[in-house]
């Protein structure tokens, strides 16, 4: 007898970016989905990415907090090559869309690479 294989849907790449003498990103559009990866390049100015999410299609955002309230972040070394960081897809499950926002405005264009996969 033929067995029954599920396949989950495969992972989505979006690209996104921090404009030169921007702290954050355009609103990117995760719903139903959930980001469970970012890649951020070596030369991003300051040493924390937070990330902000709407619940009402865009209306209005804020930053995510972890179960302890603080805001959610991911540090980053801004000493070495470009970094590839997992996300808890918890954090993110809902959101309608989110924004990335650097603790600094960048120096140049920033080119961030993210996962999102479906719930």
């Amino acid at each position: 007898m033929p067995e029954l294989q599920f396949y989950p849907p495969k992972p989505t790449h979006v690209a996104t970016t921090i404009n030169n003498g921007n702290s954050s990103t355009a609103a990117i559009n995760i719903f139903g989905t959930t980001m469970v990866a970012i890649d951020l390049p070596a030369s991003m100015d300051g040493t924390t990415l937070y990330i902000q999410g709407s619940i009402d299609d865009g209306t209005s955002f804020k930053r995510i907090n972890d179960d302890a309230g603080n805001d959610y972040g991911i540090t980053y070394n801004t000493t070495s090559s470009s970094r590839l960081y997992y996300i808890n897809p918890a954090f993110f499950v809902g959101f309608d869309q989110i924004i990335l926002e650097a603790d600094s405005n960048q120096t140049a264009a920033r080119s961030i690479n993210i996962k999102v996969a479906a719930i």
